[in-house]
């Protein structure tokens, strides 16, 4: 039953994620800036979620063991990954963009989730990885699937926002003092 579930928010992750960096298009609101760093989050995330089932020598068997209720915990990580992912890119609307860009009016959206944190987007990825990580229920497979997102996102964060510090200076110097980049309170 754990793995069928894992398999149906995999799906929906993937067909999400699949859209978003192959068929959406930001329209002619986002100047992009900068097209290669998804790429760079594309091959880590996957290998990341993925490779650690197929190269990692006894990942696959751990992962079709049974569940046990601490593996179940993952069901509460990936739906809200996926959840916060989908709410941060309709807050943003045509603004939303896989590539690094600035908005034609150089204006910074600060509102919903924008208000308490600047990439509310990625963390839904890494909360995603996480609950990948607690259901593959192996220490290398799971260490791979949380911490080559995580590292990819974090790289992806450093450079867009020197690229958005760039292009709006004081704006969006104002906007990283009040909020927080990640995790209120916390990063």
């Amino acid at each position: 039953m754990g793995q069928v579930l894992f398999a149906v928010l995999l799906s929906v992750w993937g067909v999400m994620d699949f859209y978003l960096f192959f068929l959406y298009r930001p329209g002619e609101h986002v100047v992009r800036i900068e097209r290669w760093s998804k790429y760079v989050l594309l091959v880590c995330v996957l290998f990341g979620l993925l490779g650690g089932l197929a190269t990692v020598p006894g990942a696959l068997g751990a992962f079709t063991n049974p569940f046990s209720s601490l593996r179940y915990l993952a069901f509460l990580f990936m739906p809200l990954g996926i959840i916060l992912r989908v709410v941060a890119v309709r807050q943003l609307g045509p603004y939303f963009s896989v590539d690094v860009g600035l908005p034609r009016e150089q204006r910074l959206y600060t509102g919903g989730l924008y208000s308490f944190i600047r990439h509310p987007s990625y963390l839904g990825e890494i909360v995603f990885s996480l609950g990948v990580a607690v259901a593959l229920h192996h220490p290398v497979a799971s260490l791979l699937a949380f911490l080559l997102p995580l590292l990819a996102f974090l790289y992806r964060i450093r450079l867009e926002e020197g690229i958005l510090l760039k292009a709006l200076g004081e704006a969006y110097l104002h906007y990283r003092q009040r909020t927080y980049c990640l995790i209120p309170y916390i990063y």
